[in-house]
């Protein structure tokens, strides 16, 4: 791992840390063993990414509403591909059992990709310490940058 990869897994962590109350919820989906590489785990998140979104704030052409999403994929030739995400800028008036719902539908709409999900409500910091201990330098974790999301809209 390189310097500059280092300084920003290190800044990520540093961020994540600071604006870890813009995530309500935490979830973990773990791959079927039909996905055995990182990209492979990656496309399929973003695929998730986007069909989650659309399921909380629908068919929204303009964009104008996003969840907030941070994922992080990992896993081995010996340990199941999986990904874990903080997930924020969920309706205010979409409480845990709605956007559960729509999690598990989601789950369900891209199923034959998905082995196991969890989902739950952030309540302590112990979920920042864990994403922030996963991404930790040396880690072979793929950090999803480029579906790093903050939301937008109203909360």
């Amino acid at each position: 791992m390189n310097q500059r990869d280092t300084a920003s897994r290190t800044a990520l962590r540093e961020w994540l840390t600071d604006n870890s109350k813009c995530f309500q919820y935490a979830a973990t989906l773990t791959l079927t063993n039909a996905y055995a590489s990182a990209a492979g785990a990656q496309t399929v998140a973003r695929r998730f990414h986007h069909k989650f979104n659309k399921a909380i704030w629908g068919g929204n052409r303009c964009h104008t509403h996003k969840i907030a999403w941070l994922a992080v994929v990992h896993g081995d030739e010996f340990k199941r591909y999986h990904v874990h995400a903080a997930i924020g800028n969920i309706p205010q008036a979409l409480h845990f059992f709605p956007a559960l719902q729509r999690f598990k539908r989601t789950f369900r709409h891209t199923e034959g990709t998905w082995q196991r999900m969890d989902f739950w409500p952030i309540e302590t910091d112990g979920w920042c310490d864990y994403m922030t201990r996963v991404i930790r330098d040396g880690s072979d974790t793929a950090v999803m940058l480029d579906e790093l999301e903050l939301g937008t809209g109203n909360r």
